[in-house]
């Protein structure tokens, strides 16, 4: 009985925060996004436009590997060992001049075409933005083991074509991952964040 009444619980509290948040499915069937982005998204007022001297938004950053960080406030190595990568699939990230991104992912052996960066059809939304010096990113995306959608929130920091991406809140707050700086061609470049406020634009 007492089992019964946890489980319960679980999903009520589980509906009540989904419920908090209206969404739809992009085009893929799979991908919630919010509706009311500028509801979800409140730090998007804090995108500061020098970023666009760090980040290039006309390019994308490519998974390679992640590794452990001395501290989950230190994005240095906790050793010299190689990075790590075992679930055959990369993400990338598409950062847009207005101060949205977007998440991609994709098998290991596959080349993107420019529609795959289409996030009517794809991938998961956010922002990037400036917070007390630092690089902060949000994303709508997985955020609990009963496929529960939220806000994950990252920091970010760029060594010349390296992004290195750390998660603020998460299981393993040591993991940092790498990803490298990959130059588009323009028919890659056609698309736009449109959650995002114009004002910011």
């Amino acid at each position: 009985m007492v089992k019964i009444t946890y489980v319960t619980t679980v999903i009520l509290l589980m509906s009540l925060i989904c419920c908090n948040t209206n969404t739809r499915y992009l085009e893929d069937g799979r991908t919630q996004v919010p509706i009311n982005t500028a509801q979800v998204f409140k730090n998007q007022q804090f995108f500061d436009r020098s970023l666009l001297c760090i980040i290039d938004t006309n390019a994308i950053y490519v998974e390679q590997y992640y590794y452990r960080s001395k501290n989950k406030n230190s994005f240095d190595k906790q050793d010299n060992r190689k990075g790590y990568r075992s679930d055959f699939r990369y993400s990338i990230y598409k950062f847009y001049p207005n101060g949205g991104v977007n998440l991609f992912a994709f098998k290991d052996d596959y080349n993107i075409k420019p529609e795959d960066l289409n996030p009517l059809y794809r991938g998961q939304r956010g922002i990037y933005y400036k917070e007390n010096g630092s690089i902060k990113m949000e994303i709508y995306t997985v955020v609990g083991e009963y496929i529960q959608w939220g806000i994950g929130t990252m920091e970010l920091k760029v060594k010349g074509d390296t992004l290195l991406v750390k998660r603020t809140v998460k299981l393993d707050p040591h993991a940092v991952t790498v990803y490298i700086k990959k130059k588009l061609p323009p028919e890659y470049l056609i698309y736009k964040a449109d959650w995002i406020e114009k004002k910011n634009y």
